[in-house]
């Protein structure tokens, strides 16, 4: 046993000789790769991020039943009346139309030199390592040799989720790279975070794709007692100006004929009295089917609790520019190394092999 642990020790004190006799190559090239990896990184511009939290209302599941799902990460699937629950909202990100309501958001950096619409902003004001532009020119170049023209959309016109220009869809997946969404499923709490390269903008659209989020679900599940109650609102009003119309017609005849006794006249009247009654009925009931509308529609919203507000960051959160210079130099490091015993490396392993053996 001693005696493997002393050849064990002798392979060993091999490999650190034959690496120290390198000691000036290693010097230079630590020098080379430190000073690589700064020009590389120091032009990289620094990004900043922003997380939010909000809970929406819980789910409807039956008693103990919530528990049991929660436990199994189920979320409440396949047990709310809700087509979008919450584990399902980190996919409305992949939706056109959720992204395009991004777009008009308006924004103000954090010095207050640029105060324009959050899709011209990402545009026009990113900042890039001027030592990628060679390669972003070359990719450009031969992209557009191979790219489909299409036709743009006429100026002026809204943009169309269903069919977005090829700048506008370039824009969607350059937002949607700034975000993430994720949903915890036992606790259904929804965490945004998005990153950018301007501290306030950071806050700014964090706070805004939070409201944002919580209007689509809203209009969601909203949308039937809105057409509810606004189709009662159409009909009390239209009720209301019948019923106004008879009772007008009704006291027009009773004041143009006040003193006449005739049956007919006494039938008339009783006609249109009942006729106005009839509307006044018709119109109650529509005004007592567009309250339980409206009181649906408070029922139907769902509420939310934020938990985490938007804060605008102190710090920036990357690039962490010394980890990147000590991970390239350790990188550099082991790579010359086993270039150095690429040649003995087979044997070293088995020699320590059967010697651990």
């Amino acid at each position: 046993m001693n005696q493997n642990a002393e050849d064990k020790k002798i392979g060993l004190s091999e490999i650190v000789a034959r690496l120290r006799n390198r000691k000036r190559k290693f010097l230079l090239l630590w020098c080379v790769t430190f000073i690589l990896s700064c020009i590389w990184i120091l032009p990289q511009p620094r990004y900043y991020t922003c997380t939010v939290k909000l809970a929406p209302e819980g789910l409807d599941l039956a008693g103990g039943y919530a528990a049991i799902a929660s436990t199994l990460g189920l979320g409440g699937v396949g047990m709310s009346s809700d087509a979008i629950y919450p584990t399902l909202y980190p996919e409305l990100f992949d939706s056109p139309e959720f992204m395009v309501g991004l777009f008009d958001i308006e924004i103000e950096t954090d010095d207050g030199s640029i105060r324009e619409s959050y899709a011209q902003y990402m545009s026009k004001h990113q900042k890039k390592n001027w030592l990628t532009r060679p390669f972003l020119l070359a990719k450009r170049y031969v992209t557009q040799l191979f790219e489909q023209k299409l036709p743009e959309p006429k100026a002026g016109l809204a943009r169309n989720p269903f069919k977005l220009s090829v700048k506008d869809f370039k824009l969607v997946a350059k937002i949607k790279s700034k975000i993430t969404c994720a949903t915890d499923t036992r606790t259904s709490v929804v965490t945004i975070t998005v990153k950018d390269q301007d501290r306030q903008v950071c806050a700014l659209m964090a706070d805004s794709i939070m409201a944002h989020l919580q209007s689509f679900i809203t209009t969601y599940r909203t949308k039937k007692a809105r057409q509810d109650m606004d189709y009662f609102s159409h009909m009390c009003d239209s009720t209301r100006s019948e019923y106004e119309l008879a009772q007008s017609r009704y006291a027009k005849f009773n004041e143009t004929h006040r003193d006449i006794s005739s049956p007919i006249y006494s039938s008339m009247a009783d006609k249109l009295r009942n006729e106005a009654d009839l509307k006044l009925n018709t119109y109650n009931s529509f005004m007592a089917q567009y309250d339980m509308a409206r009181a649906k529609l408070q029922e139907k919203t769902p509420s939310f609790t934020t938990l985490i507000g938007a804060t605008v960051p102190i710090k920036p959160a990357g690039p962490k520019r010394m980890l990147f210079v000590a991970f390239m130099l350790v990188l550099a490091t082991l790579s010359y190394a086993i270039y150095i015993l690429r040649d003995d490396m087979g044997s070293f392993v088995s020699c320590f092999n059967s010697k651990g053996k």
